[in-house]
């Protein structure tokens, strides 16, 4: 989702994949949806398109997969992080914030999408 008070850091979104634990594509479907990616980008030059929370390992690894197919193509790299402590570190954000950005403070007005 992307939340209002985000947009000050330059970010796009932050996406939390807690709770994917299973990946039902391979390699080939990734290396099109980077395909597809690229044709679709409608932002000139380099940009950062957010960070993903993504504990579990088939999801962390899929993110990692199209980080690096992306890197030389898409122009920019994703913020791919395993804990929230490591998401609000890569943000430069408190925990408190983060919490508060995401929706996981329980204020159910900033659950944007989930």
């Amino acid at each position: 989702f992307a939340h209002p008070d985000y947009a000050e850091k330059d970010q796009f979104a932050i996406v939390d994949l807690s709770a994917v634990t299973q990946v039902g594509f391979g390699f080939r479907q990734m290396l099109g949806f980077v395909e597809w990616a690229k044709s679709t980008r409608k932002i000139d030059g380099p940009y950062n398109p957010g960070a993903v929370l993504a504990p579990g390992d088939a999801v962390f690894g899929m993110l990692r997969m199209y980080d690096q197919l992306g890197q030389n193509t898409l122009g920019y790299a994703l913020n791919i992080c395993r804990s929230r402590e490591e998401l609000a570190r890569a943000l430069g954000r408190s925990m408190t914030d983060l919490n508060r950005l995401c929706g996981w403070d329980g204020d159910a007005r900033t659950k944007i999408a989930q």
